[in-house]
């Protein structure tokens, strides 16, 4: 016959293993950091929209141009790059009359960047650049993987905030985020990224 005490230790022990193994298999998660101050720029880059195009290959001109240079610099100023899954797909409508469109999606995998949690919560007002995209679209959204490109942003009561692009999870697409991560990272951090960190007191 096993023992009370015995019994208390076999359910201890599994779960101080799961502790050693940082969750039994789950991502370790770290609070969203931004990296560099959200500029100018990045209201365009990061426009809180989605972007369908499949097969870059399959764009000409000036279009496949703004794609690409868009992307790069995407990717470069991205703090957090992902696989994710939309679960869940809600509108809000405040007193003013004003929508605001919020994604719940599950995290799949990162790619560049340190993952908060294993959810990430988007939300495009409809002020925002990108807004018409996710509307538009709304109907193909919800158990859809997408690749995801955020930026997080820092508020002036010190909590943190997120922009993102949602892009197209071909393998096409994909490919080419990871040769943009791949070619900047000899670099590590940018020379704004360092200078960034260095005015908060971190490394």
């Amino acid at each position: 016959m096993i023992s009370p005490l015995s019994m208390r230790a076999w359910i201890i022990v599994p779960s101080l293993l799961c502790a050693a193994l940082s969750g039994c298999g789950k991502p370790s998660s770290v609070p969203a950091r931004p990296t560099s101050p959200f500029t100018e720029a990045d209201i365009k880059l990061f426009d809180d929209g989605v972007d369908l195009v499949s097969d870059p290959e399959g764009l000409a001109g000036k279009w496949a141009d703004d794609w690409n240079l868009e992307m790069r610099e995407r990717v470069q100023r991205s703090d957090l790059i992902a696989l994710v899954t939309v679960q869940t797909f809600r509108s809000d409508t405040d007193p003013e009359g004003r929508t605001t469109h919020r994604l719940l999606a599950e995290i799949d995998r990162v790619i560049k960047g340190k993952q908060p949690d294993d959810e990430v919560d988007l939300a495009t007002a409809d002020s925002a650049t990108g807004y018409a995209t996710i509307d538009t679209n709304k109907g193909r959204l919800l158990h859809v993987q997408f690749l995801a490109l955020i930026k997080w942003v820092a508020e002036p009561d010190g909590s943190v905030s997120s922009h993102f692009h949602l892009a197209s999870a071909s393998e096409d697409v994909i490919s080419r985020v990871q040769a943009h991560i791949e070619r900047d990272r000899p670099q590590d951090r940018t020379v704004i990224e360092r200078r960034y960190d260095s005015s908060k007191g971190e490394e």
